[in-house]
């Protein structure tokens, strides 16, 4: 193996064979771009000589277009998700049980921050709250007609923890099937008979989307241990997700470049992440919008992706 590649942000020298790519001292920072990626803030780019040095060309793969469509696939890629983000996603199950439509929808393929909007259609819906998840839509025209005590449409959250236990509530779903490390969602649309089906879902079952806060991940500033996920936190810090991006593994498995730390510079990505942090005022004619951190990264991508096409 050659010489370790210190992989650092902000704009540095690439030597002609084998150099580093480190931080320079001008100051400026990186945050993300790519098709499938929305990234808020001031200047946000990434350096060109970063795909070039770590990436040969690729013939092109299909790209993650638009991450709120729900998706019927038999084996669907994987998605992963930073900052605040509305996904839909993949159907785990499609199963029509009593009359009633029940659904289990997977969004990312790790364990998330939380659930922050419930989206029917393109329509935010609010839900009862029940302890640990969700519950009821309590929102017009799901509230109008009552099934039991619930509403015409059920929602049950599950951040994808890894000792979760999703309650699918069909013969094909058994005990064994928890979709440990996946962030999903339980939707049941409940059997109203014909007239008041026809009232409340005209266009059919309105598709389930969530605004959602995305991974944790690592911030040195924090830790000093990377390889302790109890000590990662949710952030949408530009600077801390490239460095979850070019490190992480889940379960083996790289969500980008899967470097080690011992070929990253931390204390570059130390500094960046506090230049990312500053909180940059509004201009005077914006009074309805607040102060907002200098730079953010929220968007979401297939892990099939070439890794170039994410960083670009």
């Amino acid at each position: 193996m050659g010489p370790a590649l210190a992989i650092a942000i902000g704009i540095g020298a690439t030597a002609a064979s084998g150099g580093a790519i480190a931080a320079g001292a001008t100051g400026l920072f990186l945050g993300l771009g790519a098709t499938a990626w929305t990234a808020i803030g001031v200047g946000l780019s990434i350096v060109g000589t970063l795909a070039q040095a770590l990436l040969a060309p690729q013939s092109p793969r299909p790209k993650f277009q638009d991450g709120s469509q729900v998706v019927k696939q038999a084996v669907p890629a994987r998605v992963r998700c930073y900052g605040r983000y509305r996904l839909g996603g993949a159907y785990i199950e499609y199963v029509g049980d009593g009359g009633d439509l029940k659904v289990l929808l997977c969004h990312c393929a790790h364990e998330i921050q939380g659930f922050v909007k419930h989206w029917l259609n393109d329509e935010v819906v609010d839900v009862d709250p029940e302890p640990k998840h969700g519950g009821a839509v309590t929102t017009e025209p799901y509230n109008k007609y009552r099934k039991d005590p619930e509403s015409s449409v059920y929602i049950v959250n599950y951040r994808g923890s890894p000792d979760q236990t999703v309650l699918f509530s069909v013969s094909e779903w058994k005990t064994y099937h928890r979709a440990r490390g996946l962030a999903c969602t339980y939707v049941k649309y409940a059997d109203l008979g014909a007239e008041k089906q026809q009232e409340v879902f005209p266009n059919g079952p309105p598709a389930y989307r969530a605004t959602l806060l995305g991974a944790k991940i690592y911030d040195p500033r924090v830790s000093n241990d990377p390889n302790d996920p109890s000590k990662y936190i949710w952030s949408d810090n530009a600077a801390l997700v490239i460095l979850d991006y070019l490190t992480r593994t889940e379960n083996g498995v790289p969500v980008g470049f899967g470097f080690g730390m011992d070929r990253i510079d931390l204390e570059s990505f130390k500094f960046a992440a506090q230049v990312c942090d500053q909180v940059i005022a509004r201009k005077p004619h914006q009074p309805a919008y607040p102060a907002e951190k200098r730079w953010r990264v929220w968007g979401a991508y297939e892990l099939t992706e070439d890794r170039k096409t994410v960083l670009s």
